[in-house]
């Protein structure tokens, strides 16, 4: 491959053509663009040249945690490795992660999840400047009482959770992938009005509960009540964890 090609594809920068992933095209167009059967808007162009903010939030953006592997190291055939994924919580409330293999053995290698259940604390700007703040449930935790690595969780820092994978190869091949199933749920409680609003899009399902008033008598005009809601969506991801 050329430098060029290379440079396009800066995750992994392959030396070999067959290894070359398709690019996108960069969008050249002004005009807004809406799915042809649900009607949602998916591209609208922003007036001011200088904003840089999305008036649209997108789910694989603004809901699903961002995955990153944090610890990679080199795998070797019928020897357990043990692989470190660190999920980022976008979202200001605490949500809780489900995953869940398609094989926990293949043909090319058996893989286990050490926390299939764990949590990850709300988003808070405050974590961006102080890196050495590590909270659990709100308070700063010493070395001691940090998670340990045979719980199968690795690290709780801030906004993000990092857990543990032991993967042992059993073939050679030229890049061992791992596919699992995330569930994220994640509940808000606010108040809301009594006009109508727009639905958030994108969620798999949503689960709207109206909480008990303590008062027996209330007034007819208002229009303000306390709700629960409870987000929950899935999907697929695929990791590659180079050759065996």
């Amino acid at each position: 491959t050329t430098l060029t090609q290379r440079m396009n594809q800066l995750s992994d920068q392959p030396y070999k053509v067959e290894r070359l992933q398709p690019q996108r095209i960069h969008l050249r167009t002004k005009r807004v663009k809406r799915c042809r059967s649900c009607r949602h808007i998916l591209i609208k162009p922003e007036q001011k040249a200088q904003a840089t903010r999305f008036k649209i939030k997108l789910v694989a953006l603004n809901s699903i945690p961002k995955i990153t592997i944090t610890s990679l190291p080199k795998l070797i055939l019928n020897q357990q490795t043990k692989i470190i994924l660190k999920f980022s919580n976008p979202l200001y409330e605490e949500i809780i992660v489900d995953l869940a293999l398609k094989d926990e053995t293949t043909e090319y290698a058996k893989i286990t999840l050490l926390a299939p259940h764990f949590n990850i604390t709300p988003y808070n700007e405050v974590w961006e400047y102080e890196q050495d703040f590590i909270t659990s449930k709100g308070r700063p935790l010493s070395i001691t009482s940090a998670p340990k690595v045979d719980a199968g969780i690795y690290e709780r820092r801030g906004n993000y959770t990092s857990v543990v994978i032991e993967i042992t190869p059993l073939a050679e091949i030229d890049e061992l992938k791992v596919t699992y199933v995330s569930k994220i749920n994640d509940s808000n409680d606010n108040e809301t009005s009594g006009t109508s609003g727009d639905a958030p899009a994108g969620d798999s399902s949503t689960t709207t509960e109206t909480a008990p008033s303590d008062k027996q008598n209330t007034d007819k005009d208002d229009s303000t009540s306390s709700t629960s809601t409870t987000k929950s969506l899935s999907f697929w991801t695929v990791i590659g964890l180079g050759p065996v």
